[in-house]
Formats: C-alpha cells, sequence, structure tokens
C-alpha cells in the first residue's frame, strides 16, 4: 500500500512540473523572455513621421502653385503676343490701302489749291476792270462810296490770299505719318475757311459792280450771290 502511494506521489509530483513548464513557456510566449507584452505588430513602409509627412504635403502645394502660376503666365504671354500680332497685321492692312490711294488724294488736294487760286485771280481781274471803268472817262457818274467799295473788296482779297497760302501749304498727304487721315481733316478745315473768303471776296467784287453800273445807267441781269 505505501508503495502504491509513492509511485501516485511520485507521478503527480511529475504531472506538476509538467504543468509547471507549460505554463511557464505559455507565459513566456505570451510576455516575452522579458515578461513584458510585446506591442502591435508596425509596417516600416508606412510609419512614416507626422513632421515628414507634413513637410512633404507643403512641398508638393508649392510645386501645384508654382505649376498653376507658370501655366497663367504664358497663357497671357499668348495672349500678348497674339493682341500685337494683330495690330501689326491691321496696320499693314491700313497701310497698304492708303499707299493705293495717296496718288487720288495728293491729286484731289492738289487740285483744290489750283481751283482756289483760279477763283483769286478770276475775282481779282474782275475788280481790277471796274476801277478801271471807273477811273476812265467812260463813267460818266461819280460814287460817293466808291472809295469804301474797293477798300471792301481789298480786304475781302487779302483775307482770300491770306488763307490760300495756308491751304496751299498743307495740301501734301503721305502715308509714311502717323496719322495721315489727320492731314486731310486739316486741309478741308482750311479749305472750309478758304471757300467763305471767296464768297465774301465774290460779294464786295460784285457790290463794287453794281454800284459803279447803276451810276452809269446799265443794267446787271444776274446780281444774286
Amino acid at each position: 500500500m505505501k508503495r502504491k502511494l509513492d509511485k501516485f506521489a511520485i507521478f503527480g509530483a511529475l504531472l506538476g512540473l509538467i504543468m509547471i513548464g507549460s505554463t511557464s513557456g505559455v507565459m513566456a510566449l505570451a510576455y516575452g523572455p522579458n515578461g513584458n507584452a510585446p506591442g502591435p505588430a508596425t509596417n516600416p513602409s508606412t510609419n512614416v513621421a507626422p513632421t515628414q509627412q507634413t513637410s512633404t504635403s507643403g512641398a508638393a502645394h508649392n510645386a501645384g502653385t508654382q505649376a498653376a502660376q507658370a501655366g497663367t503666365q504664358v497663357a497671357q504671354n499668348n495672349k500678348t503676343q497674339a493682341a500685337q500680332t494683330r495690330a501689326a497685321q491691321q496696320a499693314q492692312a491700313k497701310l497698304r490701302i492708303c499707299s493705293e490711294r495717296q496718288a487720288a488724294v495728293t491729286r484731289i488736294m492738289s487740285n483744290i489749291t489750283t481751283r482756289v487760286n483760279n477763283q483769286l485771280k478770276l475775282f481779282g481781274q474782275i475788280a481790277t476792270n471796274v476801277e478801271n471803268f471807273y477811273n476812265s472817262s467812260n463813267s460818266k457818274q461819280t460814287l460817293t462810296n466808291y472809295t469804301q467799295l474797293v477798300q471792301d473788296v481789298n480786304q475781302a482779297k487779302l483775307q482770300a490770299l491770306n488763307d490760300e497760302v495756308t491751304l496751299s501749304s498743307n495740301d501734301s498727304f503721305s502715308c509714311s505719318l502717323a496719322h495721315p487721315r489727320a492731314m486731310v481733316t486739316t486741309f478741308q478745315g482750311y479749305l472750309k475757311t478758304e471757300i467763305k473768303d471767296l464768297q465774301n471776296y465774290r460779294v464786295s467784287v460784285k457790290n463794287l459792280i453794281v454800284a459803279v453800273a447803276k451810276a452809269n445807267g446799265l443794267t446787271i441781269k444776274n446780281s444774286g450771290n
């Protein structure tokens, strides 16, 4: 009986050692050799420090902003260059059209000046003929206002001659200037002034003719302005 107890005691002791050994192994696997519980597993490829992530994101944002600005500048430069090209083409087209008309415009302006001079000469010759007639023995009557009539003619003639000089000095036309159209506009302004002068000159000569004719019993059929 004693032997059987000893055997059971020995078997129980061995079983206890086995259990203790197994528990130690399990604990070692659970807590590690230092008895500390291991932390969660980490992936080196994704475990990036927060500061490094922020720096990378900021650099990418700056690069995108610079690229957008560069694209905007390129687009603006292209737009400016296209506008300059269109302006140059329009200027060339205007110059070509102006050059085709330059000779005709110059000829018209020159002809106008020539006609003005012809009118001045005609009115002057008529006035001279009337004065010569009045001062000759053919004139039978004396006009009390003859001196004033002649003075009016001379003043109108002088004004017309002075303005004709201005007109004739501006009867040139050139497409090479910056604003050739302005030359035509200026000439037209001087021409209007000269036309008014010629009208006044004509009226003064007519008044002289009518007065001298009436004083000598002559009838002027057409005495309109």
